[in-house]
C-alpha cells in the first residue's frame, strides 16, 4: 500500500467508534491507529496502552 492509502486507513481507524481487529507487521501503523492493543501470543493475552 503506498503512503496515502495508509494515511487514509489510519484516520479512518482513528475515527471507527467500534471495536476493530487489526493484523499488521508496520508497527507505526498500529501505534498510529489503535488505542489499545491486545496481543494474544502462547496462550497469553497482553494488553498495551
Amino acid at each position: 500500500m503506498d503512503i496515502s492509502g495508509i494515511i487514509f486507513l489510519e484516520k479512518f481507524c482513528q475515527n471507527w467508534k467500534k471495536a476493530m481487529i487489526s493484523i499488521s507487521h508496520d508497527i507505526r501503523f498500529i501505534n498510529n491507529s489503535s488505542t489499545k492493543i491486545i496481543e494474544i501470543s502462547n496462550k497469553k493475552i497482553n494488553n498495551y496502552p
